[in-house]
């Protein structure tokens, strides 16, 4: 039989500081806030400061738990690694839960799609989820524990059909599912856990701007979703907490999808 109180303990964030880049809107936020009803201390860092501030005091507001804010810029190593001393400092301890929920999707029609707009996906939505994940986890492994979560999206697993999406982001985000089971396995041994979500798409304020500049898009990506529906910033909220606590423990460079039966 279990010890008394096991269940209780599996989801408790108690005692936890948690960093969610990309924290000052959209999945981010939700996240963050999530996490801090879990128990966790928060901050959500992006580069618009301004905008972490008035989440932070929306979440501290809604949980009655105080959340920090910091800029970051996600591309750059030393401001993140300056976003990692800063956070330990503020928060009284090391940082041993980051979400990477940073990230771009930059749309182009498809025959006509610009390199550097290809580079500049693939540099934030890969090259700077990883470089995060590089500089927290050092930290982490001192510790010998840690939660690492990266929002990828469905289109990382299942191709969108023709014209609903554009090149670079479906193929960062099947990069980033490859480097999170590369990084889940490379820091499994330091107690460090790497793993993914991966919703459908999410009416966030980046979103609704597609959806308004190609609503034929969106008609063809929602057909091929059993549910016929969009999902929810609530959706990837449970998985968040479940990934970052003790009950994920055996879980390995692996990526959830609340996507409403699109990846069946």
């Amino acid at each position: 039989m279990m010890k008394e109180g096991f269940v209780d303990k599996l989801f408790d964030l108690s005692g936890h500081r948690a960093v969610v880049i990309g924290g000052a809107g959209g999945l981010g936020s939700y996240m963050a806030e999530g996490l801090a009803v879990a128990g966790a201390t928060v901050a959500v860092a992006s580069r618009n400061l301004e905008n972490c501030k008035a989440t932070a005091q929306a979440i501290t507001e809604a949980t009655g738990r105080i959340a920090y804010a910091f800029s970051v810029d996600a591309t750059s190593e030393e401001s993140i690694k300056k976003l990692a001393k800063d956070a330990a400092a503020e928060m009284g301890g090391t940082v041993d839960i980051l979400v990477n929920s940073q990230g771009v999707n930059l749309g182009c029609k498809t025959m006509d799609y610009p390199v550097d707009v290809f580079a500049k996906t693939m540099d934030i939505n890969v090259t700077g989820v990883m470089t995060c994940c590089k500089v927290f986890a050092a930290d982490m492994k001192e510790l010998g524990w840690g939660r690492i979560v990266n929002i990828s999206s469905v289109t990382g697993i299942s191709c969108p059909p023709p014209g609903a999406f554009n090149w670079a982001y479906p193929t960062s985000k099947a990069a980033l599912n490859h480097l999170t089971e590369v990084l889940g396995v490379e820091f499994a041994p330091y107690g460090i856990r790497v793993n993914g979500i991966g919703p459908s798409l999410t009416p966030t304020e980046l979103v609704r701007k597609h959806m308004e500049e190609d609503p034929e898009g969106l008609k063809k990506y929602l057909a091929g979703i059993p549910t016929h529906s969009l999902a929810v910033a609530e959706d990837c909220v449970g998985p968040c907490i479940f990934l970052c606590s003790e009950a994920a423990n055996n879980v390995v460079g692996q990526t959830i999808y609340p996507d409403g039966g699109q990846t069946r």
